[in-house]
């Protein structure tokens, strides 16, 4: 897979190929273990490397600066780029020592393993395991969960995938107690961002559940890929 490079001045692209090459053999390791384990056969013919704005004004509107498709996965590999980007969540409520508390965490402890770890959620969407069909019927929450399973399993050390999990569920119990609660199918139909990431956390978690219940993400997805309907009600 090529890497190309989308940078608006030379700095840019200098932090841009500093990145690449210093993950390159990483994230080939990662692909190896994704085409063994998750039947990934065929991938986006190249990473493109390229700053918040661009990948969200001039690439796409897509308010996350991470996205793919068959052709190429979009990625901003910059933490202070993902450091504003989370923050966001917490625009909209009054402060208390529990946003400090999720501020304090998105400011000092994300490093280049959650870098990594979103990245290889990108790449992780190109498991044949998962059913194109439930995704486009309500079961977008279902791979997303699982594709942020998969990948923070892969990255994250373990004390970093427990902390990830513990501030998810924070902000998934601050979100419904200030919100209407919403239906796990209604995934990613606001750009609100305390709306969109409590959609990703809730699925992450829910996945989580059924990680532990059922015996591991494999036999998660075995059991729910095609229908995950059955999921949400058992």
């Amino acid at each position: 897979m090529e890497y190309i490079f989308a940078a608006r001045n030379e700095e840019e692209f200098v932090r841009f190929k500093q990145f690449a090459d210093r993950y390159e053999s990483v994230i080939a390791e990662y692909l190896d273990h994704l085409k063994a384990k998750y039947d990934v056969k065929d991938l986006p013919r190249c990473i493109v490397l390229t700053g918040a704005a661009t990948a969200t004004e001039l690439i796409s509107d897509i308010p996350i600066p991470s996205y793919t498709n068959d052709h190429r996965i979009v990625f901003a590999p910059e933490l202070d780029v993902w450091k504003s980007s989370y923050l966001r969540q917490l625009d909209n409520y009054e402060e208390n020592a529990q946003i400090k508390e999720i501020r304090a965490y998105y400011e000092t402890s994300l490093n280049e393993h959650h870098l990594l770890q979103i990245l290889g959620h990108e790449l992780a969407h190109h498991s044949d395991l998962f059913s194109d069909e439930a995704y486009e019927n309500g079961g977008a929450w279902f791979e997303e969960g699982t594709v942020e399973y998969i990948s923070r399993k892969y990255f994250l050390t373990e004390r970093e995938f427990e902390e990830e999990a513990r501030i998810n569920k924070v902000l998934v119990e601050l979100y419904e107690r200030t919100h209407p609660r919403r239906s796990i199918t209604s995934f990613g139909d606001s750009c609100d961002f305390a709306t969109l990431y409590y959609d990703y956390w809730r699925a992450f978690l829910k996945i989580g559940e059924a990680v532990d219940r059922f015996g591991g993400e494999l036999a998660v997805l075995s059991r729910f890929a095609n229908d995950p309907r059955q999921l949400i009600a058992d």
